[in-house]
């Protein structure tokens, strides 16, 4: 997965973040499970288990205040958010936004409703659907 600094992360990064932030963006490299998350995120906000076509998916640096340390023993509140345009002909176009860490939390019905609540989702129906 490749990793982006945005001009928004500049802003809230700090000169001590960036040891931590070049080793998660090598040891994320290998991780090619991107469009799984995208799925995995287009299913979770639709409350479906149907196949998404991924138009779009972008990962980048960010900082989350839910989590400490979740990818070294120093990376504080370092997170990856996931930039995500997926589309079903069923049930619409989502614009969706989560981080992986929360990713990595689905799957245990109770966790999915947390998760869900902490996603931002723009959804676009059809009328009538």
């Amino acid at each position: 997965m490749k990793l982006r600094i945005t001009e928004d992360a500049k802003n809230i990064l700090v000169l001590s973040d960036m040891p931590q932030v070049r080793k998660m963006m090598e040891d994320l490299k290998e991780d090619d499970g991107l469009n799984e998350y995208a799925q995995m995120a287009a299913r979770l906000a639709s409350g479906t288990n149907e196949t998404f076509e991924i138009l779009k998916a972008t990962a980048s640096i960010a900082k989350n205040c839910r989590v400490w340390n979740a990818y070294t023993e120093d990376s504080k509140t370092l997170d990856v958010w996931l930039g995500i345009y997926a589309f079903n002909a069923y049930y619409g176009f989502y614009k969706i936004g989560i981080y992986l860490t929360d990713i990595w939390k689905i799957g245990d019905p109770e966790q999915n409703e947390i998760v869900k609540s902490q996603m931002y989702i723009q959804e676009y129906k059809r009328e009538g659907k």
